[in-house]
């Protein structure tokens, strides 16, 4: 989500924010947002994706607590950032295109303005807009994803060989054993199960946002009233996009690692996962993780704000 309402009217003497200043804001931002909450995120997919690991039942993961010892006592302390150096190397491409794209589907769906909308047109251009615009990030960024994913699940015992290192090391393998197509594996159920997330976020968190003193321009608003703000709607708007799209973001990820190394073939397409879930796991097995999911959403937004903000204010001086 883009904070806009950081710009330069609380700088009047600076001249506007540029693209590349939003870039380097984004990935310093995000890299240590990333960097702090990079051990619940891997919590979260592991236990996403477990149910279909090549491990016994017994070796599988029962609760937070017991993953948290395990994984401390048996792959070692920094094994909780596996995957977080990908994680980062995404942030560059990903926030270019996504300021890029977003900015310029906002100035084409919004030509009369932002607020010279409201109601249910309002929510479904800013619904329109988040589509469109997570549809490109994904097509440049969806292999970085994927290589993310199985580093994460990565079980390899601390000393022992890692099945994946690095990132270039984790896409010869992926390129060597399953071919150039894992590398877009499950795109599409990617992109129609990912999609709504972030569109969903978009629309919730504009929508909040401009529930807020609706009547005062935002220029005219202080920055800490801004800060908090901005704050209360990316949290409230993430974790209600959460809710409504887990299920889907849980599909996605076991499909993005069927039938890969360390994985069974369990499923035949995503229909087959769908019904397989049901049928094995209940509703539980789509919300695999989802506690950890929901506990980072507020501290990483508040995060990711405050790191962005005081990025811009530096480059600025």
């Amino acid at each position: 989500m883009i904070p806009d309402a950081f710009n330069n009217s609380f700088y009047p003497n600076k001249q506007k924010y540029t693209f590349w200043r939003y870039t380097i804001s984004s990935f310093v931002a995000h890299a240590i947002t990333r960097t702090v909450l990079a051990p619940i995120e891997r919590l979260k997919i592991l236990f996403q994706t477990q149910k279909i690991m090549r491990v016994l039942e017994q070796d599988r993961y029962t609760s937070y607590l017991s993953a948290i010892r395990r994984i401390y006592s048996e792959q070692g302390f920094l094994s909780f950032w596996r995957g977080n150096g990908t994680n980062i190397y995404r942030v560059i491409p990903t926030n270019m295109i996504k300021f890029a794209t977003f900015i310029h589907f906002k100035e084409e769906i919004f030509p009369k303005g932002e607020y010279r909308y409201s109601g249910l047109d309002l929510i479904s251009r800013h619904f329109l807009c988040g589509m469109s615009s997570v549809f490109f990030i994904q097509m440049f960024c969806y292999p970085y994803d994927v290589i993310r994913t199985r580093q994460i699940c990565d079980q390899t015992k601390a000393f022992e060989t890692r099945m994946y290192g690095g990132t270039w090391d984790t896409m010869r393998k992926l390129l060597r054993t399953e071919k150039y197509k894992s590398l877009y594996k499950a795109f599409w159920i990617n992109y129609f199960c990912g999609a709504p997330y972030l569109a969903l976020a978009y629309t919730f968190y504009e929508h909040i946002r401009s529930l807020y003193h609706p009547s005062v321009p935002e220029d005219q608003q202080p920055p800490q009233n801004m800060l908090f703000k901005l704050m209360g709607a990316g949290g409230l708007a993430a974790a209600g996009a959460s809710i409504i799209t887990y299920p889907l973001d849980t599909i996605r990820r076991r499909m993005m690692v069927n039938g890969g190394i360390g994985f069974e073939r369990e499923y035949k397409n995503v229909f087959d996962c769908v019904k397989k879930i049901a049928q094995n796991e209940g509703m539980k097995g789509y919300y695999g993780g989802f506690f950890a999911n929901l506990v980072k959403v507020v501290p990483a937004l508040g995060l990711q704000f405050s790191v962005f903000d005081n990025t811009r204010m530096l480059i600025f001086e």
